[in-house]
């Protein structure tokens, strides 16, 4: 199951409202949380259960099955369909979550869940770390991979769940797996959660641990191949940038500057990084809510190969289009190898991955590189360190998301990109003005929402603005050449726009 949505259910709440009492010397050691984008800190422990007090765990009620202590663990036995959720006491902003998870049976849906920032009257509002009975884990559905090959059947798995600020992770077995951002929640209960699905579900937990946590002090900066202004002569030119590795809004200032793009574009998005870690096919999805089709994508690439005697390779996915299940049916990948070239890929309707172009560079992988794509219709160009490497290479002209993909062949393989950043590139006819969707909008037959809705302006397409109309409300709303309204806060208008006529 490669994508697996957050779980809403009618919940019964199970509290446990004792801590455990230690002497400072018998305090658990907290996880290392250094190595995410987010370095983190343990500032106090909150609780230690090892579950061996019946007192510390008093289920209300479990569905369709049993929650009890047995033999010094949590265990749960659940039917198909069953659940069971227990909720500690405290109500934090910040905290790190531990427990020791041994499966014991389970089936395809069977999910084994920390709950992070829970709602006291209905978990289900929460930040959910899944793991599946056959291995795949998620992060509120945002990030999800494979971790069959971190987890042990039938021992037990040190199961880490992060919730500092926006800043979300899970740790498995003391390896960092999967990170995002959500600022959906901010404050709540921590605990656990099973739902059995489709089969019987049997598992133990052990030495459950809460942290409170808080950001730690960021690691010293990596220096970066970016040329220090004041030790180089080096002019912008088509084939060297300059201001590739500054602001996004530079950066993008110096394409235009150079002719690479027209006065018209828009930002879509910036995180502050996304990592892949391990041996097998990983990819993080960004901006999937903002599909484009022409665009700029720059970031800083830092990649350790896992085993130099198989190929592995770090990229940055753009155009992704997956179907129902998760498969990807059309993506374009640039990155790198892991002999240092730069590399071209693309998969088009579902076909085999096919490589484009491949650039022998010999990059020194000890240190990060600048990556910048340009994807303007049919054809891809991509600067290294500032350095025009492809040019003009054909590629599909299609509409999708982006990401972060390591096909890693040691379990030491690390894709890391910072500092990633988009940017619309909105192309328009000479002489007219338009308007462009980032995401699918109503088109209604009158300038408001009181009018019927005639159908939708998908993301990405143009379409020439006739008028403007100013809406009961005082809201402005534009009309297309078709005589449909979209509103104008839901569009880029570009082109000639500044005398856009009223509606009569």
């Amino acid at each position: 199951m490669n994508k697996m949505r957050r779980l809403f259910y009618p919940l019964f709440l199970l509290l446990f409202t004792t801590s455990l009492v230690l002497a400072q010397d018998d305090l658990p050691q907290p996880p290392d949380l250094s190595v995410g984008l987010v370095p983190v800190r343990t500032v106090g422990l909150i609780t230690a259960d090892p579950f061996d007090t019946e007192a510390a765990w008093t289920p209300w009620l479990v569905n369709r099955g049993t929650l009890a202590l047995e033999n010094g663990r949590y265990r749960a036995r659940l039917d198909a369909d069953g659940i069971a959720v227990a909720l500690h006491a405290a109500q934090l902003d910040n905290m790190v979550i531990e427990v020791e998870m041994t499966p014991l049976a389970g089936g395809q849906q069977t999910a084994y869940i920390l709950l992070c920032r829970a709602n006291s009257d209905n978990p289900a509002t929460s930040d959910q770390f899944i793991i599946t009975a056959t291995g795949q884990a998620s992060i509120n559905n945002q990030v999800y991979g494979d971790a069959s090959a971190l987890l042990n059947s039938a021992q037990p798995n040190r199961i880490t769940a992060v919730c500092v600020d926006e800043y979300l992770a899970l740790y498995i077995n003391g390896r960092l797996f999967l990170e995002t951002e959500d600022t959906t929640l901010t404050t709540g209960a921590g605990g656990l959660m099973v739902f059995a699905g489709d089969a019987r579900a049997d598992v133990l937990f052990d030495n459950f641990r809460l942290w409170y946590a808080e950001q730690g002090e960021a690691p010293a900066a990596t220096p970066t191949s970016a040329p220090a202004p004041e030790a180089t002569a080096v002019v912008a030119s088509l084939e060297q940038l300059t201001a590739y590795a500054s602001e996004p809004e530079v950066a993008m200032a110096e394409l235009y500057e150079l002719g690479l793009l027209g006065k018209e574009y828009a930002p879509a998005f910036s995180t502050q990084g996304a990592l892949n870690l391990g041996d097998g096919n990983w990819f993080t999805p960004l901006g999937r809510t903002l599909p484009a089709t022409n665009f700029v994508l720059g970031a800083e690439l830092n990649f350790s190969p896992g085993d130099i005697n198989q190929t592995e390779r770090c990229t940055l996915a753009v155009r992704v289009q997956t179907d129902d299940v998760g498969q990807v049916q059309q993506q374009i990948e640039v990155g790198f190898t892991n002999d240092g070239s730069l590399i071209a890929l693309e998969t088009r309707n579902g076909d085999e991955l096919a490589t484009l172009e491949r650039a022998a560079l010999g990059l020194d992988l000890t240190r990060p590189h600048h990556l910048l794509a340009l994807v303007l219709d049919e054809r891809l160009t991509v600067y290294v360190d500032g350095e025009r490497i492809l040019h003009n290479v054909s590629v599909s002209a299609a509409t999708g998301h982006y990401g972060v993909v390591l096909v890693g062949r040691g379990e030491d393989a690390r894709c890391e990109a910072r500092n990633i950043w988009a940017y619309h590139a909105l192309p328009f006819q000479v002489g007219r003005c338009e308007a462009v969707a980032w995401q699918s909008v109503n088109r209604r037959s009158g300038a408001g929402t009181d009018f019927r809705i005639t159908g939708a302006l998908p993301p990405g397409q143009n379409e020439p603005i006739t008028g403007l109309a100013i809406a009961a409300d005082g809201a402005r709303w534009v009309q297309l050449e078709d005589g449909d309204f979209v509103a104008e806060t839901v569009v880029w208008t570009v082109g000639e726009c500044d005398a856009i006529p009223p509606v009569p």
